[in-house]
């Protein structure tokens, strides 16, 4: 995504194009629009696309040609649902990807993630939690129990990254692409997944409660790693511990 970085960040509906919703970026910077094209040379070519100017077919991200009436994925109840590998957004890359690869134009890129997003939600996440279980947790991984605090430093995948108060260790949500899940991993450097530890059960279609560590406990046991598989622990808990 490093030749449409500033395409990645919040996006607010602000009126509506082809009965679809238009949305504005926010964040980091306010010239980016999502919006529903139709091609009017191909009436069956319509798509997402992410772009500068919502009246125009210049755009740096679409998504396959679709009817899906709204931009994050959806299932039948309604609910925002990554689980369809044919809602995956191309790229427009001006120079080659990568070292093997010598052509510019359209590739497709498996970790573009569309999801509905609260920002209120997501700025009153519980800002100190606590970190306890009464097995494999405490008994295999007893230095990462304790307290964490929210950071104003990181975020990752849209979420506010978790600092361990007396340790070095960091909880942050890992995204590994649609269909693929999101998890809470305890670890200590971000983008760090394989640190095999303690993660959450998957939170992908859990919105709005897969965006704050302190709802994760409600969603499924915690995963905690024992040398040789992954084994649940339902008593690992993280609760919050100062409240607004």
């Amino acid at each position: 995504m490093k030749h449409q970085r500033p395409r990645i960040g919040i996006y607010k509906a602000f009126g509506r194009m082809n009965n679809r919703l238009v949305y504005k970026q926010l964040s980091p910077s306010s010239e980016g629009h999502i919006y529903y094209w139709q091609n009017p040379l191909d009436l069956a070519d319509r798509r997402w696309y992410v772009g500068s100017n919502y009246s125009s077919d210049s755009h740096g991200l679409e998504s396959p040609v679709t009817r899906q009436q709204c931009v994050a994925p959806e299932d039948g109840d309604g609910k925002n649902n990554n689980a369809n590998k044919k809602n995956l957004y191309r790229v427009y890359t001006k120079y080659p990807n990568h070292v093997f690869d010598n052509s510019a134009g359209w590739h497709a890129d498996p970790s573009i993630r569309m999801e509905c997003y609260d920002i209120a939600r997501s700025q009153n996440c519980c800002p100190t939690v606590e970190v306890t279980s009464n097995s494999y947790g405490s008994t295999l991984f007893p230095h990462l129990m304790g307290t964490y605090v929210l950071t104003s430093d990181y975020q990752v995948s849209g979420r506010r990254v978790y600092q361990q108060v007396n340790g070095e260790h960091l909880v942050y949500l890992h995204d590994w692409g649609p269909t693929s899940g999101m998890e809470w991993v305890f670890s200590l450097h971000l983008g760090s997944p394989q640190f095999r530890s303690i993660v959450s059960d998957n939170v992908e279609n859990a919105f709005p409660m897969n965006l704050c560590l302190d709802d994760a406990s409600s969603l499924g046991a915690f995963q905690v790693w024992d040398g040789d598989k992954w084994q649940p622990d339902p008593t690992l808990s993280v609760s919050c511990t100062f409240f607004h």
